[in-house]
C-alpha cells in the first residue's frame, strides 16, 4: 500500500475533483460516513458522543459523522473551535444539516474553551484540524487538544490527529494521542512511523471512492511493507535442474575473537532462507571454534595482508558479501574491512551489506575510497550509528526518523536500512517503511539474524533495497509469530527458528 505526505493526498484529492468530476461535497460526505461506520462497529457501546469540530475541512468531516451518528440513534454533541463565517461551502452544507437535526452544537473560543465538561461523554472524536496540519498547534485548539488528552476517554481521530504532522516529524506542540485514527484513500507516513504510530493508535483505511489510478500511482515513492505486498514477491524459485552455484556464493566477514556467535547467527539465519554456498572469513582463533559448528559453512582463516586477502576473494565466486558483525574495532578490524573494501572492484561481488561494526570503520573510508559503481551496498544503521555517521544528536534523528533515513542515503549514495520500531528502508527516493515486529526485537543478535536474512535473500533475482525490505519484514513477522506462540520473551535464535513458518505463513 502506498504512502502519502499531506502534499501527495491534496493532490490526489484535486484530481479526483477536477478530473473525475467527484464533488468535494461527495468525498466530504463519504469520508464522515465511513468515520461513523467505524465507530458504530468499533464502539457500539459509545451512546454520548463529543465531536470536536475545527473550520477546515477535518471538521466538515467531523460534522457529517456527526450528522451520520445522530441519524443511527446516538446522542451526538458538537464541540466548535471555530468561526461559523468561515466555513467552506462543503463543511457549511453539513454544519446546517446538523443545526437542523438540532444537534447540540456548542462553539468555543479562548475564553470559554474550559467550560465544557466530559460528564458523561463515552467517546471522543477528533476532527479540530486534519493533515493540513502546519507547525505547532496554537491558542484554542491547542488548549482543547490538552483537554481531550487529559480526559481519559477513548479517541477517534478523523483522517490523522490533530497536531500531528503528515511527512513522519514528531509534533511541534500539543498533539491528540487518539486511540483509533479514520484515515482515507492512503494513509499518512506519519501514521505508520515513529514517533507518529503513538499518536495513531489503531488505524483504519477507509475507502472513499479516490480512483485506483490515482492511489497506485508510481509517481507515489513510499510504500507501506505490509502482507499484500510481499505476496507479490517470489522467495526461492528454484527450478528442477539447479545447482548450489547457480544459487549464490553468500560471503560473511566477521565473528572476530570473542565474538564468533555474532556471525553464526548470521550464517544460521541465511541457511533458514536458502543459498548455494556460504563462507566465512574469519580470524585464526575464531575459525577454531566456528568451524565444524555449522557443518555447512565453509570457513577461511583471514590473512593479515592486503595481497593475500586479495588472493582469498579472487580464489572463489562470491556474490554477495555482508562484513561487520562481530568484527569489533580493533585495528586489525579496521584494517580487514578498507581492504575488503577497497578489493571490491577486482571481485566478483555485485551486492554488499555493511552492518554493525562496519558501519564504525564506514565514516573513515567513504572519502578515502571509491566504492565500485556496479556494486550495490547498503547501510544499516540504528540511531546511535546514525547519529555518528550525519554527526547529529539521537533526540534529532528519532524525531524525524523518515528524514534522517532520506538524508543518509543522499549522502552516501547508498541504501539505507534505519532499523528501530517500523523500520526504514530507502535509496533516497524510494521509501519503505516495515509493519511487523515488536519490542522483543530488542534483544542481542537480532541484527545480526537479519543481516543473515539480508544477505540469503540479496542472491535471489531482486534488487539489494527490494531484498533489505523483505528481510526486515520476515524478521519481524518471525518475532510477532514467536510472540503468539511463545509469549513474551525472546532471543536470536527464536528468530532463526520461525524464518521459514514465516515465509510458509507468507505464501499461504
Amino acid at each position: 500500500m502506498k504512502l502519502v505526505t499531506a502534499e501527495e493526498m491534496f493532490n490526489i484529492e484535486k484530481r479526483t475533483i477536477e478530473e473525475f468530476g467527484v464533488p468535494a461535497q461527495v468525498l466530504m460526505a463519504l469520508a464522515g460516513r465511513e468515520t461513523a461506520n467505524y465507530i458504530i462497529e468499533n464502539y457500539g457501546q459509545a451512546y454520548s458522543i463529543s465531536i470536536f469540530c475545527g473550520q477546515g475541512n477535518n471538521g466538515g468531516d467531523g460534522f457529517v459523522t456527526a450528522y451520520m451518528l445522530h441519524n443511527c440513534g446516538r446522542f451526538v454533541k458538537i464541540i466548535f473551535a471555530g468561526e461559523e463565517e468561515k466555513l467552506s461551502p462543503e463543511a457549511n452544507v453539513f454544519y446546517n444539516a446538523c443545526k437542523k437535526s438540532s444537534i447540540p452544537i456548542i462553539t468555543i473560543d479562548e475564553s470559554n474553551y474550559y467550560d465544557f465538561a466530559f460528564a458523561n461523554c463515552d467517546l471522543i472524536v477528533d476532527a479540530l484540524i486534519g493533515i493540513g496540519c502546519k507547525g505547532a498547534l496554537r491558542g484554542v485548539i491547542s488548549n482543547v487538544a490538552a483537554e481531550i488528552n487529559s480526559s481519559r476517554l477513548p479517541i477517534v481521530s478523523i483522517d490523522i490527529p490533530s497536531g500531528l504532522p503528515s511527512d513522519g516529524r514528531s509534533p511541534d506542540g500539543e498533539a491528540i494521542i487518539a486511540d483509533s485514527t479514520v484515515t482515507f484513500g492512503l494513509p499518512k507516513l506519519s501514521l505508520v512511523t515513529m514517533p507518529g504510530k503513538t499518536f495513531t493508535g489503531k488505524l483504519a483505511v477507509a475507502d472513499i471512492a479516490f480512483p485506483p489510478q490515482l492511489l497506485e500511482s508510481n509517481e507515489i515513492k513510499a510504500n507501506l511493507i505490509d502482507e499484500n505486498w510481499v505476496s507479490d514477491l517470489q522467495i526461492n524459485q528454484i527450478g528442477v535442474d539447479a545447482h548450489k552455484g547457480e544459487r549464490g556464493h553468500l560471503l560473511l566477514i566477521g565473528g572476530f575473537d570473542g565474538m564468533e556467535g555474532a556471525i553464526m547467527l548470521a550464517a544460521s539465519a541465511a541457511l533458514q532462507i536458502g543459498v548455494g554456498l556460504i563462507t566465512v572469513m574469519t580470524t585464526a582463533e575464531a575459525r577454531k571454534i566456528i568451524a565444524g559448528k555449522i557443518p555447512e559453512l565453509i570457513t577461511i582463516e583471514l590473512p593479515n595482508d592486503s595481497d593475500k586477502m586479495k588472493s582469498l576473494m579472487q580464489a572463489r565466486r562470491y556474490d554477495s558479501l555482508v562484513i561487520g558483525p562481530g568484527m569489533g574495532r580493533s585495528e586489525y578490524a579496521a584494517k580487514v574491512f578498507k581492504n575488503a573494501m577497497s578489493l571490491l572492484e577486482e571481485t566478483q561481488i555485485s551486492k554488499v551489506i555493511m552492518d554493525a561494526d562496519a558501519l564504525y570503520f564506514y565514516p573513515e573510508i567513504k572519502d578515502e575510497i571509491i566504492l565500485p559503481q556496479n556494486v550495490e551496498f547498503l547501510l544499516t544503521p540504528h540511531f546511535n550509528e546514525a547519529s555518528k555517521i550525519l554527526n547529529k544528536s539521537i533526540t534529532e534523528i528519532k524525531a524525524d526518523r523518515l528524514k534522517t533515513a532520506v538524508e543518509l542515503a543522499k549522502i552516501s549514495g547508498l541504501n539505507i536500512l534505519l532499523k528501530g520500531p517500523y523500520s526504514i528502508i530507502t535509496d533516497g527516493i524510494n521509501i519503505n517503511v516495515n509493519s511487523t515486529g515488536n519490542p522483543l526485537l530488542a534483544t542481542a543478535g537480532s541484527g545480526d539474524v537479519l543481516s543473515g536474512i539480508i544477505g540469503a535473500l540479496s542472491l535471489q533475482d531482486m534488487p539489494l533495497l527490494t531484498a533489505t525490505t523483505m528481510a526486515v519484514y520476515l524478521h519481524g513477522l518471525s518475532a510477532d509469530l514467536h510472540k503468539h506462540d511463545k509469549g513474551m520473551t525472546l532471543k536470536a535464535s527464536d528468530i532463526i527458528n520461525n524464518i521459514v513458518k514465516s515465509i510458509e505463513y507468507i505464501k499461504s
